[in-house]
């Protein structure tokens, strides 16, 4: 304001009365509180340029985007998290899926080709049999705690029955097991009374040959080899017996092991479904259960069939029995009385 003009040309002092207090850093709380006339605000505002009021404008369009922008960018930003979160648990719960049930469904299809080998007496499979057993029973124990309720219930019924099949079987090997070391045994001590013939017979060869007369080692060579035959009858009989009552229980456990195993299947089926059903898998099962069913008969069809060999080698068995006895029972005939 040039020096010779009066404050009287200044703005209204209605406005005078409001920059003071700002300028001399006046702290009264109440000076802060002074009404301001209407038309003093129109008036400083009209003598603001029109440059800033353009500079304004253009920074409000710039921002006003960007704003919007960043919010919607952030709004993208989160449902993206969102969703690769909801991703990353949905594929943690099928890879753990995967490791939980494809284990177990390849833990019973071992644990039903075991059962089959149970028909062999063989002692080595033993700890074959009962590390798949407890294989079967972990796979099981891991798919029922993370399955759904039906899926857990399934792995329970067939646990239950599998273990009951194991047990039974394991019933019915256990006395095989034990009379196939007495086959063993009586079939090694036949065969070594029948080596001991054998040389008797040689000798006996060698005696005569030489032309010796010697009727004390005559005796001698002869006794030894009566002794051994008569050694040999009698283990012979028993291997025989002892096979023909191994073979009897081989088929009888073969029958049961057909209804066993029929049964098994039924149980394998729903819970290979319920399975695929934890899996994702939502085709229709009827062709596994298909599948299933034509395997099941396939081997029900192939131990039906091992039947008759099985009784066509027990006929024969048997019937040499009867005429080792029979030959045994002359043998053992004294002479009639002349």
């Amino acid at each position: 304001m040039p020096r010779g003009e009066s404050s009287s040309n200044c703005a209204p002092s209605s406005s005078l009365t409001v920059w003071p207090s700002r300028v001399t850093g006046d702290t009264n709380k109440n000076s802060g509180k002074h009404p301001v006339d209407a038309s003093t605000l129109i008036a400083l505002l009209a003598k603001i340029p029109a440059a800033f009021w353009g500079t304004l404008t253009g920074f409000a369009l710039a921002i006003v985007p960007v704003l919007i922008s960043n919010r919607h960018s952030r709004k993208l930003q989160r449902q993206q998290l969102d969703f690769e979160s909801i991703e990353r648990q949905r594929e943690r719960h099928a890879s753990l899926r995967r490791d939980v049930y494809l284990p177990a469904a390849d833990s019973v299809t071992a644990a039903l080709a075991g059962l089959v080998k149970m028909l062999n007496d063989d002692r080595a499979n033993d700890v074959e049999l009962s590390a798949g057993a407890q294989e079967l029973g972990t796979a099981l124990t891991r798919v029922q705690m993370v399955a759904t309720g039906e899926t857990v219930r399934l792995a329970a019924e067939f646990h239950r029955v599998y273990l009951s099949v194991f047990t039974a079987l394991m019933k019915r090997r256990y006395p095989m097991m034990l009379r196939k070391a007495d086959i063993e045994i009586a079939n090694a001590s036949r065969q070594r009374h029948h080596e001991e013939r054998l040389e008797c017979v040689e000798l006996m060869k060698e005696y005569n040959l030489s032309g010796a007369k010697d009727p004390q080692r005559r005796q001698q060579i002869r006794a030894r080899q009566e002794h051994a035959g008569k050694l040999w009858r009698e283990e012979h009989g028993q291997w025989m017996r002892f096979t023909v009552q191994q073979e009897a229980d081989r088929h009888a456990l073969i029958g049961d092991l057909v209804s066993w195993l029929s049964q098994l299947s039924r149980v394998q089926g729903t819970l290979m479904v319920a399975i695929r059903r934890e899996l994702g898998v939502s085709e229709d099962a009827t062709l596994l259960l298909e599948q299933i069913e034509i395997t099941a008969t396939e081997g029900v069809r192939a131990l039906n069939e091992l039947i008759p060999m099985i009784e066509r080698g027990l006929d024969g068995l048997r019937s040499d029995l009867a005429e080792y006895e029979a030959e045994e029972g002359k043998a053992l005939t004294p002479p009639p009385s002349q």
